[in-house]
């Protein structure tokens, strides 16, 4: 058998486990490892079951090896952003410097309870390898054995992360979470993602989304901005992950939803911000700028609303909101390429919104006009300098258009906000 972690109606869990153990040390210090490791653990609640099963009917079982190991362990670093977000603020360091603060921390406990932690760091693990090396086996049998049964391994997911760390807090066991006491907001509860959120528009809806109380996911290909903006946000008490995704990698956008499911929940808001707006002239055929801004403004609206659609749709609720442009309502010279991806973002918005009326998902288009951002970077300085017509006026804020968005996702559920222009007052299309 595998790690055996509490039951899941009762969760009595043993105390001396050594994942339990691990968790006890993380929550003590506010502090995890920067380690490679595979949490394997399996209820033993499901462990017993199948045991009794199969002895109930040996036939399935005699003269067979059974390997009763989680076949989808947790990536330790989901883990402790799980944690991190659900009250445990974790210093994510080196192995070494924690299990210095392990060590520190039993020093001046008089109650011993991380001493068993410590004495199993002296003695098996000189180094992070020992997890990252961790055995691995054969489920075939019992993969058979589940068949028969008509039963699947459970999930170590959100759900049962909550239930284990509520009632080990109940029983404890570990300690009281630290939250920010906040008044009720309009978006409390609720799970939102946002694309291109390392900055400008997404930047800004990413913080106001916070703000109001949702959980926010910033996804962008900048690493290094998002985590910044993700710490910036959790100083406010507020709660935001991170993730590096390419909008128009498929599978990173899949991923990127999935890694919301298992670390915030289902997602209640998407918006897609993640865009490029590059000043071309047709004439001079910038064939790989036109690709880039296709494959972004195009490509990646329709990734990110087929990965989180499916799931509103079976839950009855949801909302989408598209960032597209005023250029998607009228086409401007030396944006014809972009324009055109943004009337792609148009059509694609009225028409996923009448297939589903009726579904309780809620589709928005927010149309921007010119804003203070990065929109142009890049651009040709012929196109620039003979279209670019906004630097005499007083150009929109991100936060305008991070207003617009917070207004069209806290109206109530028979209320849908389909369609919102913002332009400069003294810029109208």
């Amino acid at each position: 058998m595998g790690n055996l972690a509490g039951d899941r109606e009762h969760v009595r869990w043993n105390p001396i486990d050594f994942i339990l153990l691990m968790i006890k040390g993380i929550t003590a210090t506010l502090s995890a490892p920067d380690i490679d490791w595979q949490v394997e653990m399996t209820p033993v609640d499901f462990v017993s079951e199948m045991i009794v099963k199969m002895t109930q009917e040996m036939s399935v079982a005699l003269g067979k090896v059974f390997h009763i190991i989680n076949p989808q362990p947790l990536n330790a670093k989901w883990l402790f952003e799980w944690m991190s977000v659900h009250g445990y603020p974790l210093d994510i360091i080196p192995f070494q410097d924690w299990c210095k603060r392990i060590d520190v921390f039993c020093k001046n406990d008089p109650n011993g309870g991380l001493i068993s932690l410590l004495r199993l760091l002296e003695i098996w693990m000189s180094d992070s390898s020992f997890l990252s090396n961790l055995s691995t086996y054969t489920m075939a049998n019992f993969k058979g054995v589940m068949e028969h049964f008509k039963v699947s391994f459970p999930l170590i997911n959100a759900e049962l992360l909550s239930s284990y760390f509520s009632a080990l807090v109940a029983q404890g066991v570990l300690p009281i979470p630290k939250k920010k006491i906040r008044g009720p907001r309009t978006l409390e509860g609720k799970v939102a993602i946002v694309t291109g959120a390392s900055s400008g528009i997404g930047e800004a809806v990413s913080r106001a989304l916070a703000e109001n109380g949702a959980k926010v996911v910033l996804a962008a290909r900048r690493k290094e901005r998002l985590d910044r903006i993700r710490d910036e946000i959790a100083e406010l008490g507020d709660v935001a992950v991170s993730m590096e995704t390419d909008v128009v990698n498929r599978q990173q956008v899949l991923d990127l939803v999935s890694h919301t499911n298992d670390t915030l929940g289902p997602v209640d808001i998407i918006v897609n911000c993640a865009g490029l707006g590059i000043y071309t002239t047709m004439k001079n055929c910038h064939f790989d700028v036109w690709e880039k801004m296709v494959d972004v403004n195009c490509k990646g609206v329709m990734n990110c609303v087929g990965a989180v659609l499916p799931g509103m749709l079976g839950r009855k609720k949801g909302h989408i909101i598209n960032i597209s442009s005023n250029a998607g309502r009228k086409a401007f010279p030396g944006l014809a390429v972009y324009s055109a991806t943004k009337f792609f973002v148009e059509a694609l918005t009225q028409s996923l919104r009448l297939e589903i009326v009726g579904s309780g998902v809620k589709v928005t288009s927010i149309q921007p006009g010119d804003v203070s951002t990065e929109f142009g970077t890049g651009s040709s300085e012929e196109a620039r300098e003979k279209y670019e017509v906004s630097d005499d006026i007083k150009r929109l804020n991100p936060s305008d258009i991070a207003n617009a968005v917070v207004y069209a996702v806290t109206q109530p559920a028979h209320c849908a906000v389909n369609e919102i222009l913002v332009e400069p007052t003294d810029a109208p299309c």
